[in-house]
């Protein structure tokens, strides 16, 4: 699997995305695959791999991958613009969980 190392986190770090935020709006299923998209991208950086094409098409398969599990239980859940801004911002996993998440 492309992100075996944090896989089960990601699901968590998704479902905590968007419901441990009591305020702002339900969360759309373009946000959400943006957060899912986001999570991905860091993970593969962080092992080195910076390839546009090699991202792209790796996001999408998580996505393809997931979708079914994770989209309905994002889609409708609250999260806030400051919540989506941190995460277009962080430079890392650990940004998103411990700063944009907290």
């Amino acid at each position: 699997m492309i992100l075996a190392p944090r896989l089960p986190g990601l699901l968590a770090l998704l479902a905590l995305a968007v419901t441990s935020l009591a305020c702002g709006h339900p969360a759309t299923q373009q946000e959400c695959e943006e957060i899912l998209d986001k999570v991905v991208e860091l993970e593969l950086k962080g092992q080195f791999i910076n390839d546009p094409a090699i991202l792209e098409q790796r996001k999408k398969t998580a996505r393809e991958a997931k979708a079914k599990d994770l989209l309905p239980r994002c889609t409708g859940r609250k999260i806030t613009e400051a919540a989506m801004a941190c995460i277009r911002q962080a430079q890392s996993y650990d940004d998103i969980d411990n700063r944009c998440l907290r």
